[in-house]
């Protein structure tokens, strides 16, 4: 396809219940030079039927299929065929608003980023409510910025997911930032590598997406044991740790680094075995640091329960009172 704008990137995986309302933000999008790459990642639904459906209605529409390898491996085929001037990423069960690629396209014109975000709702049965995925008190002073510009906050100003943002292709290609294959945040290094590397990034303050919550059979909602789900986090931590380490970024980054595992584990501490709690410093690498080094009174409690078995035991006896009296 000749003079493409945006590619649309979007894994499928037994969504037959919301698949058809996520195509149909996509087809009828305002912005109309579109490719749309399904990529079926081996549904045992009528999800692939219903992508033959629509591709057979709209010439846009590119359909691959794969074995069930997980989003990341789809998104990376996707990626590989893509030849749109930029990128954007879906989940099948969530959706856009039908001016959505078009108002992100030109602001990326207007401004020449790299990457654009905007803000987004949750979908839950039908009930819409505004989400937090950007942290606006966070951000520089400046209308397009970097993570330079902001490196203590360089991880948390913004969700480590993709269909928010708008991605210039030439820049992605040319990093070589591609998505994890891990069952669980597959899409969470290519999200903040991507923003790290970015040099002009610009918020644009509408909400033009709408992710959907309490799915049970969701790509991103996959049923993980407790301390599996840490150890999934990990794999995608320790990338991130060791990408920064290899470019000569980490000194930079350390301290947002640092709070992102720590937010990570304090929103699941209660809930890990008490091994995993023992030991999850040296499971995130996690070296000594004092209170002012973390940007949560909560991360500093759990660093400092962390140290002393007594201390744990407490603090599970008193959430497992909270949780069942």
């Amino acid at each position: 396809m000749d003079n493409v704008k945006v590619s649309i990137i979007i894994p499928v995986y037994n969504v037959e219940q919301y698949l058809r309302q996520c195509l149909d933000s996509v087809v009828n999008q305002t912005l109309k030079d579109i490719e749309i790459i399904c990529i079926d990642d081996g549904s045992s639904d009528s999800s692939l039927e219903i992508l033959h459906e629509y591709s057979s209605k709209d010439s846009r529409i590119k359909i691959i299929t794969q074995q069930h390898e997980g989003a990341g491996a789809a998104r990376n085929k996707g990626l590989a065929v893509a030849n749109g001037k930029y990128l954007s990423f879906l989940d099948s069960d969530d959706f856009f608003e039908t001016d959505m690629l078009e108002q992100l396209y030109n602001c990326s014109e207007k401004y020449n980023t790299d990457i654009v975000i905007c803000k987004s709702n949750t979908f839950d049965n039908g009930n819409i409510k505004e989400q937090n995925n950007i942290k606006d008190k966070l951000l520089p002073n400046k209308e397009v910025f970097s993570s330079l510009d902001i490196p203590k906050y360089a991880f948390q100003f913004h969700m480590g997911w993709c269909w928010d943002k708008l991605y210039k292709t030439s820049f992605i290609k040319e990093k070589g930032i591609c998505f994890q294959n891990i069952r669980r945040h597959n899409d969470a290094f290519f999200a903040h590598i991507s923003m790290i590397n970015a040099e002009r990034i610009y918020v644009l303050n509408k909400r033009l997406v709408y992710y959907r919550k309490n799915r049970n059979a969701s790509i991103t909602q996959a049923n993980i044991k407790k301390d599996e789900y840490i150890f999934l986090c990990k794999d995608m931590l320790k990338e991130i740790k060791n990408y920064l380490i290899k470019n000569n970024l980490f000194e930079i980054f350390k301290q947002s680094y640092v709070n992102y595992c720590m937010f990570t584990v304090a929103e699941h501490f209660k809930l890990l075995s008490f091994k995993t709690q023992v030991n999850f410093r040296k499971i995130f690498e996690i070296e000594k640091c004092n209170r002012k080094y973390f940007y949560s009174l909560k991360y500093f409690r759990i660093y400092i329960i962390s140290s002393y078995k007594i201390l744990i035991l407490l603090y599970n006896l008193v959430s497992f009172h909270k949780r069942y009296f």
